[in-house]
């Protein structure tokens, strides 16, 4: 089966094969491109699951590309290494930081973590067939609060903890 997951890009049968195992879905089938990344590295995408715990999850899947290229020329190797270090920390912090969320700073829990010399691979619950849904453009007072009590104990989740992995200056 060839998912189509990106305009005119498919989805190969290796990660197709490392989505079911991670996730022990009899099948899948794509939903919808959410983004692409960060010049063009590769997309974030949804996928709907047939006989798994999940409905659907989020995928999101890095692919260097061969050289940095970038439309408005900002394809220095600085950013490319940049952006790789980035995205090593995005799965350090899904692989050793994330499930010490609790209900109060909700994350989405991670199913599986992939990667190699050319390609990242974060696949993920889809937090918005886990109840949260709603994407607003404006918000009211109170939910201003909601957000900030939100960051209040995600940081307080991780305050005095070592970053080893991470950026050792975050923001």
């Amino acid at each position: 089966m060839n998912l189509k997951y990106r305009h005119d890009q498919r989805m190969n049968d290796s990660l197709q094969q490392l989505i079911l195992a991670a996730t022990g879905a009899d099948s899948l089938f794509g939903i919808e491109e959410i983004q692409s990344l960060w010049s063009g590295y590769g997309t974030l995408f949804r996928c709907g699951l047939v006989g798994a715990d999940f409905d659907r999850i989020v995928v999101k899947h890095v692919k260097l590309p061969d050289r940095s290229q970038h439309p408005r020329g900002w394809n220095t190797r600085l950013s490319h290494q940049r952006k790789i270090r980035s995205y090593e920390v995005e799965s350090a912090w899904y692989q050793n930081y994330s499930e010490l969320c609790d209900q109060r700073c909700r994350v989405p829990r991670c199913l599986a973590l992939e990667s190699n010399d050319t390609e990242f691979l974060i696949i993920m619950e889809d937090l918005s067939a886990s109840g949260f849904s709603l994407c607003k453009e404006r918000v009211s007072q109170e939910e201003i609060r909601t957000c900030l009590n939100w960051l209040a104990h995600f940081h307080a989740t991780f305050m005095g903890r070592s970053p080893d992995s991470l950026w050792q200056v975050g923001t």
